[in-house]
């Protein structure tokens, strides 16, 4: 899924689909008019659905970098979703379990705002460039810990 700005078909981040409606990425791809481009690449030839709502993770402390966002029309059910690990065996992968990542930055993988780490088809986490001026300031947000878990469930409702 490609996040983009009306009028730009080049993209903006990437989020990830949890289920038909509900769309997880990194808080700070959050813009104005923000819409979601469903399909494979290029994103131009994809479909566009409108961000009906924004939730952004925060606990006493304040903001963190996790936003969900409700799409105003359903995704197609052939578009894959990546599901919530098993709260009981929720860690992250073993050293060398292969691990995918899902971002956009244009025609091939380029990290710079954020990527979904899945691993056997289920999220672990997101991660986001914390300071996007430096190339080397990356910081995953465990999707294990149980506050983020708890969050996402009560807001999605899955």
């Amino acid at each position: 899924l490609v996040l983009t700005i009306p009028g730009d078909n080049v993209g903006h981040c990437s989020g990830v689909l949890l289920s038909k409606d509900w769309i997880i990425s990194a808080a700070q791809c959050k813009e104005k008019n923000l819409e979601v481009i469903i399909g494979r690449s290029p994103p131009k030839t994809g479909d566009r659905r409108k961000i009906q709502k924004t939730e952004i993770f925060k606990n006493s402390k304040g903001e963190h970098d996790i936003m969900l966002l409700k799409i105003d029309k359903e995704a197609p059910a052939t578009l894959p979703r990546v599901a919530l690990p098993d709260l009981k065996t929720c860690k992250a992968p073993a050293n060398q379990a292969a691990v995918q990542f899902f971002a956009w930055t244009g025609a091939s993988f380029n990290f710079t705002l954020s990527a979904a780490l899945v691993s056997a088809g289920k999220l672990h986490g997101v991660l986001v460039n914390s300071d996007i001026y430096c190339e080397n300031s990356l910081e995953f947000i465990n999707i294990c810990d149980g506050e983020y878990r708890k969050w996402i469930l009560d807001t999605t409702r899955l």
